[in-house]
Protein backbone atom coordinates (compact mmCIF):
# COMPACT_ATOMS: atom_id res chain seq x y z
CA UNK A 1 0.00 0.00 0.00
CA UNK A 2 0.90 3.25 -0.67
CA UNK A 3 0.87 6.58 1.97
CA UNK A 4 -2.37 7.68 0.50
CA UNK A 5 -4.37 4.30 1.06
CA UNK A 6 -2.92 3.31 4.56
CA UNK A 7 -4.17 7.12 6.01
CA UNK A 8 -7.59 6.23 4.30
CA UNK A 9 -7.93 2.94 5.51
CA UNK A 10 -6.69 4.74 9.26
CA UNK A 11 -9.42 7.58 8.36
CA UNK A 12 -12.31 4.92 8.12
CA UNK A 13 -11.37 2.50 10.98
CA UNK A 14 -10.61 5.52 13.64
CA UNK A 15 -13.49 7.50 12.12
CA UNK A 16 -11.49 10.72 11.78
CA UNK A 17 -13.44 14.02 11.52
CA UNK A 18 -12.78 14.86 7.51
CA UNK A 19 -10.69 12.50 6.93
CA UNK A 20 -6.79 12.52 7.98
CA UNK A 21 -5.05 14.44 5.18
CA UNK A 22 -1.89 13.19 3.18
CA UNK A 23 1.12 15.19 3.93
CA UNK A 24 2.65 17.54 1.05
CA UNK A 25 6.07 16.26 -0.71
CA UNK A 26 7.69 18.53 1.24
CA UNK A 27 6.34 17.43 4.86
CA UNK A 28 7.04 14.20 3.63
CA UNK A 29 10.70 14.49 2.73
CA UNK A 30 11.32 16.76 5.95
CA UNK A 31 9.80 14.38 7.83
CA UNK A 32 12.27 11.48 6.78
CA UNK A 33 15.27 13.55 7.17
CA UNK A 34 14.03 14.21 10.70
CA UNK A 35 13.16 11.17 11.54
CA UNK A 36 16.80 10.08 10.16
CA UNK A 37 18.68 12.82 11.67
CA UNK A 38 16.94 11.52 15.29
CA UNK A 39 17.77 7.81 14.25
CA UNK A 40 21.51 8.49 14.16
CA UNK A 41 21.72 10.83 16.97
CA UNK A 42 20.04 8.52 19.30
CA UNK A 43 18.42 5.32 19.58
CA UNK A 44 16.68 4.12 16.67
CA UNK A 45 13.46 3.27 17.92
CA UNK A 46 13.27 6.87 19.47
CA UNK A 47 12.61 8.29 15.41
CA UNK A 48 8.82 6.87 15.33
CA UNK A 49 8.52 8.42 19.23
CA UNK A 50 9.45 12.09 17.98
CA UNK A 51 7.71 11.93 14.66
CA UNK A 52 4.89 11.46 16.63
CA UNK A 53 5.34 14.24 19.38
CA UNK A 54 6.24 16.41 16.53
CA UNK A 55 3.05 15.49 14.92
CA UNK A 56 1.07 16.19 17.90
CA UNK A 57 2.72 19.60 18.18
CA UNK A 58 2.35 20.98 14.96
CA UNK A 59 -0.90 19.35 14.12
CA UNK A 60 -2.55 22.69 13.75
CA UNK A 61 -0.05 24.24 11.50
CA UNK A 62 -0.12 25.00 8.08
CA UNK A 63 2.29 22.94 5.80
CA UNK A 64 5.01 25.13 5.18
CA UNK A 65 5.18 25.80 8.50
CA UNK A 66 5.73 22.28 9.91
CA UNK A 67 8.25 21.97 6.92
CA UNK A 68 10.13 24.69 8.24
CA UNK A 69 10.12 23.44 11.69
CA UNK A 70 11.17 20.05 10.42
CA UNK A 71 13.95 21.84 8.70
CA UNK A 72 15.19 23.23 11.49
CA UNK A 73 14.92 20.61 14.34
CA UNK A 74 16.72 18.51 12.08
CA UNK A 75 19.48 21.10 11.21
CA UNK A 76 19.61 21.39 15.08
CA UNK A 77 20.02 17.92 15.75
CA UNK A 78 22.52 17.15 12.92
CA UNK A 79 24.50 19.97 14.44
CA UNK A 80 24.05 18.38 18.15
CA UNK A 81 25.70 14.74 16.86
CA UNK A 82 28.18 16.27 14.77
CA UNK A 83 29.54 18.14 18.06
CA UNK A 84 29.37 15.36 20.39
CA UNK A 85 31.44 13.07 18.08
CA UNK A 86 33.83 15.86 17.53
CA UNK A 87 33.96 15.69 21.02
CA UNK A 88 34.10 12.51 21.48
Amino acid sequence: MDLEQCLAIASVATGARGGIGAPTAPEIEALLDFTRAVAHASERRSAPLAAYAVGMAWAGAEPDERVTFLRSATAAIDAAAAERSVLA
